[in-house]
């Protein structure tokens, strides 16, 4: 009779892990979907307002600012207390700073509306996915890991297209500050999401023998969780060559995209509205590079290292012709490869960080490498920003060609001899519906 009560647990722990998965489904089209009502007219919003570009970046410096000091202690947030709650705070947040920036009239309630932005991010981003990956394995799916981390990745691009489909309907009806509207709804809803979460026992760090009280014992805590999580990253080869290729990689996606892309095609003879179709289609074709990047891997390369060879040769080929390609179809091509390239990396990366990590430790150690993107964009963006404005756009793909595509296969070629080389191909990945 024992035996059976155990296992009827058992089971239903099994069903609530599962039913996680299918709502962090929900939620990622949602987080997409708050991100894609945005992007299109975030810029056009502020220079309605008065902000000029260099201050409309300087406000964009301070969400990234935040995101940087705020990921590390939001990811131990996680690890030491919940990553449900650590969601629901962020998307409450920044819900929150979006409010702030449809009534804000001085450019200093702008910078704390971007700050609590920043923030919310901070704590939703590791903790998300550090939920997921858990839930993953307490629904006893942990051999279809890949294939359901690029099914949600997926699935945020899904919103974040739909998002972009809508916005030029919103603002028809509204103006500029009809998708702020919309923004702050789908991170209410978000929330909202985030309650029906079941958080996975084994997600929070075991207690200390002795609970910390006194401010000074609590900041010895603190500070030895977050030196641990440095260390597991740092002092792990595998980890760190992992790190460096996923910030450098998708660094050059986000610089490709924000600042180059729109002035480059806007100078190749691109519509404002034109652009807007041409990133549906990129971010439409990213989410299928993203459904299929577990095959594509099991496939064409088998191991994490061929596979992360074959892709950083893949983004500096893409990388070349997009800044110097002589007729616009191949600029189209270019970047197109590079959204390619995301999509395939992406699933992959996070599957194979999250499977070295700790339960204890994942989300502190994911917010660490989302750390590490935020700087890399602080240290290089403005200085490639300032070359493109006080020279010209010319000189500046230039300048980001010649840094990044080096550096992206010394990056790869630093994980082929890290990782570990496996004795047999991966089989191919069972999709959620096969059984």
């Amino acid at each position: 009779m024992f035996d059976f009560i155990h296992a009827s647990a058992a089971s239903d722990r099994t069903r609530s892990f599962r039913r996680n998965v299918w709502i962090f489904f929900a939620l990622k089209f949602v987080w997409g979907l708050r991100w894609g009502t945005l992007l299109p007219i975030v810029l056009l919003f502020f220079l309605e307002r008065g902000i000029s570009i260099t201050g409309f970046m300087l406000l964009m410096a301070s969400l990234n600012l935040s995101s940087v000091a705020a990921e590390l202690p939001t990811g131990l947030f996680a690890d030491r207390f919940s990553r449900k709650w650590s969601i629901f705070v962020g998307a409450l947040l920044g819900c929150g700073g979006v409010l702030v920036l449809v009534f804000a009239v001085d450019y200093y309630f702008m910078l704390v509306g971007f700050m609590a932005v920043g923030i919310g991010a901070a704590f939703a981003s590791g903790a998300d996915i550090a939920l997921f990956y858990d839930s993953i394995k307490g629904a006893g799916w942990e051999g279809r890991s890949q294939p359901l981390l690029a099914r949600a990745l997926a699935i945020e691009n899904v919103g974040m297209v739909s998002g972009m489909f809508v916005t030029g309907l919103i603002v028809s009806q509204t103006g500029l500050v009809g998708p702020f509207w919309g923004s702050a709804a789908a991170l209410l809803t978000a929330a909202a999401i985030t309650l029906a979460f079941v958080e996975p026992p084994e997600a929070r760090a075991a207690p200390a023998p002795r609970q910390a009280n006194t401010f000074r014992e609590k900041s010895r805590d603190y500070f030895r969780r977050l030196k641990a999580a440095v260390q597991t990253v740092t002092h792990n080869p595998e980890l760190l060559a992992l790190a460096i290729v996923y910030v450098v990689m998708m660094r050059v996606h986000f610089l490709t995209e924000r600042p180059f892309a729109g002035p480059y095609l806007v100078a190749l003879g691109f519509s404002h509205a034109q652009l807007g179709f041409l990133f549906m289609f990129y971010y439409g074709v990213m989410s299928l590079f993203m459904l299929g990047s577990a095959r594509v891997r099991a496939l064409l390369w088998g191991s994490e290292r061929s596979a992360l060879l074959s892709l950083g040769i893949l983004g500096a080929v893409a990388l070349v012709v997009f800044v110097n390609a002589p007729l616009t179809p191949v600029v189209i091509v270019g970047m197109l490869g590079i959204y390619a390239m995301i999509g395939l990396l992406h699933p992959l990366m996070l599957q194979s960080l999250n499977r070295r990590l700790l339960s204890s430790q994942r989300a502190s150690c994911l917010s660490l490498v989302h750390a590490s993107n935020y700087s890399l964009g602080l240290l290089v963006g403005p200085a490639l920003a300032a070359v493109s404005d006080n020279i010209d756009l010319d000189t500046g793909l230039q300048v980001f060609q010649w840094t990044f595509a080096p550096v992206m296969l010394l990056a790869v070629l630093w994980a082929w001899r890290a990782l570990r080389p496996q004795t047999h191909r991966e089989p191919a990945p069972i999709t959620p519906g096969d059984r």
